[in-house]
């Protein structure tokens, strides 16, 4: 059996250019690409060659819920998602953010159509402190709890601005505070929504940051 760990639609698109490389210049609609066509095409890859997995995890398994990627994953799958053993973790509710519409309703019943199986609900943040997972239940109305039970951590704190010079300055300031305090600076980790070249990191002189590798988000 093969072994791939990496992103899904990764993996079906150097599937697909294997036979046919993808002209990404001429795609004028690249949501619809991935959502559409690029299962589409993974799909008419599969049936000249025989791919099976004896089993697929899945996480951040929002993004991948709708019918057109349940078709591949299904071909893909020793025994199809009726008989072949997978499992699919995802915030179904809060967290769909490349497949718009989907709920949680509208995924259990989408899979219902498909195969048998069980649900488990996670609802322990093993993660993040409790400080955090607090301000995040209060942000997205849950009651999830934290493993971590330590309340001396530092509590959540916003800092605002109204440019990206401000920004910048802000951060800067922000990491030095941090790293002044004792902090390894291998123990920083800057989230963006966008890219590293589009985010205010990017620009970040005073100190060296890292690019972590990146894939599409799904």
């Amino acid at each position: 059996m093969p072994e791939y760990v990496g992103s899904f639609t990764r993996f079906i698109q150097d599937l697909v250019e294997e036979e046919t490389p993808i002209d990404f210049a001429k795609i004028e609609d690249l949501s619809a690409f991935y959502r559409e066509e690029l299962p589409a095409l993974a799909l008419d890859a599969l049936s000249k060659r025989s791919i099976k997995f004896d089993k697929i995890i899945i996480d951040e398994a929002q993004d991948l819920m709708n019918e057109n990627y349940l078709l591949v994953l299904d071909a893909l799958l020793e025994g199809g998602l009726k008989r072949g053993e997978w499992f699919f973790f995802g915030d179904f509710d809060i967290q769909t953010i490349y497949n718009r519409g989907i709920t949680y309703d509208k995924t259990i019943e989408m899979l219902e159509n498909e195969a048998s199986f069980a649900v488990f609900g996670l609802t322990v943040n093993c993660r993040n402190t409790q400080n955090i997972q607090k301000e995040m239940n209060f942000i997205a109305g849950v009651s999830n709890e934290s493993l971590h039970k330590d309340n001396s951590m530092p509590q959540v704190k916003y800092i605002t601005y109204e440019s990206e010079e401000e920004e910048l300055e802000l951060l800067e300031n922000e990491l030095s505070m941090l790293v002044a305090s004792g902090i390894e600076r291998k123990n920083i980790t800057l989230l963006s929504p966008f890219k590293f070249e589009k985010s205010i990191a990017s620009k970040i002189t005073k100190f060296k940051v890292l690019k972590c590798a990146e894939d599409d988000g799904k």
